[in-house]
């Protein structure tokens, strides 16, 4: 039996965390949650998801933002589809992210995300992986 995707919810905001771990689970995605930065990362030691949402912004400005960064210079993460949420940016190309890489961020949704919307990219970014997955060359 195929496992279902494991995705992992990183966000301060515990309706949101909620919202999404909801919408994932009704649609079959296995979900794991952190309040902050601090508990995302000590998960992403332990664990390896198919997927990271995380939030940009949660309790100080950067923190989100650093993960992102911590997440793509770690070789077994940097994979890994990530998909960047904030209530606060509007866009990508705010001044906030000029430090990450724009390859950094797989997509970039603005709260509040509907729940098609969410899914739509979720299972956008699980089939690319996958197709990189199999082009990817042995090693």
């Amino acid at each position: 039996m195929i496992a279902s995707p494991h995705i992992l919810v990183i966000d301060d905001d515990s309706d949101f965390r909620e919202y999404l771990r909801i919408i994932l689970e009704s649609h079959g995605y296995r979900v794991r949650c952190a309040s902050n930065a601090r508990d995302g990362a000590a998960l992403l030691q332990s664990e390896q998801p198919d997927l990271i949402i995380l939030d940009a912004m949660m309790s100080y400005a950067f923190q989100g933002l650093s993960l992102v960064q911590e997440i793509r210079q770690d070789s077994r993460l940097d994979p890994v589809p990530l998909i960047l949420v904030s209530a606060v940016l509007r866009e990508p190309a705010h001044a906030l992210l000029s430090d990450v890489p724009a390859d950094a961020i797989d997509a970039f949704l603005t709260k509040p995300i509907q729940p098609a919307v969410i899914l739509a990219n979720v299972e956008r970014l699980l089939k690319q992986r996958l197709v990189d997955v199999h082009r990817a060359p042995a090693s």
